[in-house]
C-alpha cells in the first residue's frame, strides 16, 4: 500500500508493519532474513545495486567495526526513517549548501548519507 510517492508501507519478517523507503527496506530485510535463518555469518561478499548499496556498504562498515547484526539493523532502520531526502533538501536550500562540492541535490543527499549511515568514515 503506497502512502506517499517515495514511501511505502511494508512488513518485515516478524510481521511488523514498517514505513520507509523500499530500496533500503528491501535490502535490510533480506539481510535480516539471512541472519534469522543463520546464513548471514556465512556471507563472504555482497553485490549491491542502487539503494541497496547504501545498506550493503553500511553493513560492511558495521561488520568491520565489530557491530552485531541486530544492533546494526535496529540503528539502520531508525536512521532510514529519519527521511534523509528531507534533510538533504534543507541543506541544499539553507546555508549548508556552501559546504558541498557542488550545490546539487545529489551532493546534499550524499552528505546526509555520509552523516547518517557511515559516520564520516572516509574523512
Amino acid at each position: 500500500m503506497s502512502t506517499k510517492q517515495d514511501e511505502t508501507v511494508w512488513q518485515d519478517r516478524r510481521g511488523v508493519v514498517r514505513r520507509g523507503l523500499p530500496r533500503g527496506g528491501l535490502s535490510s530485510g533480506l539481510l535480516d532474513t539471512l541472519h534469522a535463518v543463520g546464513l548471514l555469518e556465512r556471507v563472504v561478499a555482497l553485490s549491491t545495486v542502487s539503494g541497496g548499496t547504501i545498506v550493503g556498504a553500511a553493513f560492511a562498515l558495521a561488520q568491520a567495526r565489530g557491530q552485531s547484526f541486530p544492533a546494526f539493523y535496529r540503528e539502520f532502520l531508525r536512521r532510514l526513517h529519519q527521511r534523509p531526502i528531507d534533510t538533504a533538501v534543507r541543506i541544499l536550500l539553507g546555508s549548508g549548501a556552501r559546504h558541498l562540492p557542488t550545490p546539487t541535490l545529489i551532493a546534499a543527499q550524499a552528505e546526509v548519507y555520509d552523516r547518517l549511515f557511515f559516520h564520516r568514515a572516509l574523512r
